[in-house]
């Protein structure tokens, strides 16, 4: 749910109307894509990611220390609020992150396109199964979003990586441990 809530495989309604929107503006649906793998969204691993047309803004905020600070019913009410957040009619074709971002870099009004139930499951995630990513690496993080820079050293700090399984661009690296951990290949 935390990365494409509208798969197949997250049991999402294929007969939904808006599941081509989400398809052709996916990043602006994708939890993972303002909150970053890390959960700490401009801060962290996506501190030199930018907004393009395709894509929004990276949202401030540690949502993992959110999460752990708040009540499950507190959670689940701030996910589900309507007041702030961008409606599904929303034409995201007019996105420009130098002109025209207010709307877009919302989030997206999850009271219209999830159900109660998912919105749960979200909000069990983020309070049950949400990693704390100093566990799996040491991070620097210079500078400020979004030309800011990272480092990190010590990947897979308390596991064992195989030679050359995280030889790859280290947001691919961050990603695939952050889902080994919590099996979320399919999603």
């Amino acid at each position: 749910m935390y990365d494409k809530f509208w798969s197949t495989e997250a049991g999402y309604n294929q007969s939904d109307p808006n599941i081509t929107k989400f398809n052709s503006f996916a990043d602006f649906f994708r939890c993972k894509q303002c909150h970053g793998w890390d959960y700490l969204g401009n801060a962290g691993l996506y501190i030199n990611r930018g907004p393009r047309t395709n894509r929004p803004n990276v949202a401030s905020g540690n949502i993992y220390q959110i999460a752990k600070t708040k009540t499950p019913q507190e959670l689940f009410n701030a996910l589900k609020k309507s007041e702030g957040r961008r409606d599904i009619s929303y034409d995201l074709s007019t996105y420009n992150p130098t002109t025209n971002n207010v709307e877009g870099d919302k989030m997206p009004n999850l009271s219209q396109i999830l159900s109660d139930a998912q919105i749960w499951e979200i909000m069990k995630y983020l309070k049950t199964e949400a990693l704390d990513v100093t566990q799996l690496y040491d991070a620097i993080f210079t500078g400020t979003y979004p030309t800011g820079s990272a480092s990190y050293t010590n990947i897979e700090k308390d596991g064992n990586a195989d030679a050359g399984k995280y030889s790859m661009h280290k947001d691919v690296q961050l990603a695939m441990v952050l889902m080994e951990r919590h099996s979320l290949w399919k999603i």
